[in-house]
């Protein structure tokens, strides 16, 4: 074996868990290249639903992010319960063809001619049938999404699992790197996505291309993902009378401890803030300054690239740092950014500002994930309830920011982002103490 390959699985020894951590670090590519393909090209499509009369503003673009977020909110918890029934093998391939079939469609439907557009525009646009049938694809998308990463988490928590109690790594943290690569792969599908914009590119190819090799990387690696280790799976009831049954169960009350509800607002504070990176920061270059498209992808790429390389060195980062001190500069690092961003005189220093946001939002998410599925009994159900706080902020932030862009500005709507970053430091502190 080669040495890359050994830098990569850092001392795991263990071959099945070598093929898992590889597997889960490919899907979490595929997962990023799929989810920043639509995402990355938000301000193309938004200028294609356009029309001559009616030109698409922030509140636009927040409705189109709120279908999603719709979509994965609802979906995060049903695949959570779904997932302690159903083997995370098949559903880790079902998702990405899910996810395909939306994404071909999107496409398709932003790429048809406006020429059918209803006379008479309405302040929202809604008179164009393009946008309602978007709508509703993107509600479908965030659902399919919400699959695909439960999936991968669990799927990243179970290589965490077996290489504790089969491969001897008493320490392992897995879960930073392997966002690390879901990062990749957006990174991967942003310069893509760049590429298209410049060159004016077919959308449905792009969409189509990227489509293709996720799919057959899915394929190729669909057998080594490993299910939860032996002893994690809840041991057989005996007694076949009902009460017994019912003891046995676990009960979401029980579930739903102090830690788990500091790890989950950790979860909700980090989702806000990283994902109002990816959904704003390119609306705030082409809003704020102006910037062409192609600029404003280039913007996303930078944040998107900054975030993909700390979290590939997660691993050395926590294990020098620990977890909570890690999360608390995270937190700092995330305020410093936003203000710098928002209060930034030109785009160059707003590029730079990208940097320390990038930096705070890499290792918070990650941590949170891997903190809930190994706090306590049922890893699945933690896993998802935690999501699903994420999930929360996924409803809740892209229609205040774009509501309060439209009114100030993106920039200045994203300093609400500010008190929820100093909820994440404070509460670090408090899960800390809660161990």
């Amino acid at each position: 074996m080669s040495n890359k390959s050994h830098k990569l699985y850092r001392g795991i020894s263990h071959t099945p868990t070598k093929r898992a951590f590889f597997a889960t670090c490919i899907f979490f590519v595929c997962y990023g290249a799929l989810f920043m393909t639509y995402l990355s090209r938000l301000v193309g499509i938004r200028e294609k639903l356009g029309t001559p009369d009616l030109v698409l503003d922030s509140t636009h673009t927040s409705f189109l992010l709120l279908a999603s977020s719709l979509g994965s909110f609802f979906g995060a918890p049903f695949f959570g319960k779904l997932l302690t029934k159903v083997s995370v093998k098949k559903t880790i391939v079902a998702a990405p063809i899910l996810v395909s079939i939306g994404l071909f469609a999107l496409a398709n439907v932003v790429s048809f001619s406006a020429g059918s557009l209803s006379s008479g525009a309405v302040p929202y646009g809604f008179n164009d049938w393009r946008f309602d049938v978007c709508l509703l694809i993107l509600v479908y998308l965030g659902t399919c999404f919400s699959l695909f990463n439960v999936s991968i988490n669990i799927s990243g928590v179970n290589t965490e699992s077996t290489a504790v109690e089969i491969g001897g790594q008493d320490d392992a943290v897995f879960l930073p790197r392997f966002h690390s690569f879901f990062q990749f792969g957006a990174v991967l599908a942003t310069l893509f996505s760049t590429f298209i914009a410049f060159f004016n590119i077919d959308m449905r190819l792009q969409f189509a291309l990227v489509i293709i090799i996720a799919l057959v990387v899915v394929y190729k690696f669909r057998g080594d993902i490993l299910e939860s280790p032996a002893s994690s799976k809840p041991a057989k009831v005996k007694t076949s009378s009902k009460a017994a049954i019912q003891k046995n169960k676990p009960s979401l009350r029980a579930t739903f401890d102090k830690p788990l509800v500091c790890i989950a607002l950790i979860v909700l504070a980090s989702t806000f803030c990283e994902g109002s990176g990816s959904d704003w920061i390119g609306s705030a270059f082409y809003d704020g300054f102006g910037s062409s498209e192609a600029i404003s992808i280039t913007g996303l790429w930078i944040y998107l690239l900054t975030t993909a390389s700390t979290r590939y060195n997660g691993h050395r980062i926590i294990g020098r740092l620990g977890q909570y001190l890690t999360l608390r500069i995270s937190f700092g690092l995330v305020l410093v950014g936003i203000l710098i961003f928002v209060f930034a005189p030109n785009q160059y220093i707003a590029v730079l500002a990208c940097i320390p946001w990038g930096f705070g939002v890499a290792l918070s998410y990650p941590i949170g994930m891997s903190e809930a599925g190994k706090s306590g009994d049922n890893p699945s159900m933690r896993t998802s309830i935690v999501a699903s706080g994420g999930s929360v902020m996924g409803i809740a932030g892209p229609p205040t920011i774009g509501l309060l862009g439209n009114i100030i500005s993106i920039r200045l709507a994203l300093l609400i982002l500010v008190p929820f970053s100093i909820v994440g430091f404070v509460v670090s502190h408090i899960l800390k103490k809660t161990k």
